[in-house]
Parts: C-alpha cells; structure tokens; sequence
C-alpha cells in the first residue's frame, strides 16, 4: 500500500516543482526606447515669455511619465537646463514658459520621458526682442 502512495505522489510532486519553476521565472520586459516626438513651431515670443510644446508620435514601448518642453542659450538645451513640464501622455502638448531675458538667441526643444529614457524633439532656436530698464527699473520691450 505504501509502495503505490509513493507511486501516485511523485506525478504530483514533479508537477508541482514544475509549476514552482515555470511560474517563478518570468522573463523581465524589453527596455523601452526614446520616444519619439516633434517640437511646435514657436508663438508668442516676448522679451521674457514663448509658446511652444510638441507632440509625440511614440512612446518607445514605455508609458510616458513626463513631458514639456526645456530651452537654454547653449545648442541642444536638455532638461538639466531650464525646463517647464506639461503633464503626462501620448499626443500635442501645449507649454507657457518665461523666465528668458530680452535680445538672447535660445534654443528650445520639446521632451518626453518613459519609464528608462528621455526622447527628445527637433531644436528650435529663437531670439527675444530687446528690452530698456526705465529710470524706475521697470524692463520695456523696446520694438524696432
């Protein structure tokens, strides 16, 4: 009697450490790649404020975390430099951004991250009017 236990346990014994090592290595997903994305044409360009965004057309396999667009004086700008975030998600983005100075070229580029890297859009360059200090130090746009 005892012989034919063991005999119908060892089925269920080497079933059971199947099903233990199958299900226990699973293969970890593929890393995902830069997203793809454009930069959007520059609007609203003011001594100290611009309009821009981007859209981005692929996440790179990963779901997109963060998005915005970054600008710097320095040719690529990247989001160590200035940068204004523009929520989450797939598709266009629209970003209010300030904080240049009057009659500097910028460099503006739109970015999306995913869960393992940052995708970068084409970069835009643009120049701020000039400005004057008045004798009350308020800064003017001065147009030519």
């Amino acid at each position: 009697m005892k012989t034919k236990l063991r005999i119908l346990a060892y089925p269920f014994l080497v079933m059971g450490c199947l099903t233990i090592l199958l299900t226990g290595c699973q293969k970890k997903p593929p890393p995902a790649v830069e997203p793809t994305l454009n930069t959007s044409e520059m609007i609203g360009i003011t001594s100290n404020w611009a309009i821009s965004g981007g859209n981005i057309t692929d996440d790179g396999g990963g779901e997109i975390v963060d998005r915005g667009v970054c600008w710097s004086t320095a040719n690529p700008p990247s989001i160590s430099d200035m940068s204004f975030p523009s929520g989450f998600g797939m598709g266009s983005y629209t970003c209010f951004f300030r904080g240049m100075k009057g009659n500097t070229t910028y460099y503006l580029s739109a970015y999306a991250f995913n869960k393992d890297t940052t995708g970068y859009g084409d970069v835009l360059s643009f120049t701020t009017p000039p400005t004057i200090t008045d004798v009350d130090g308020n800064e003017r746009v001065y147009h030519i």
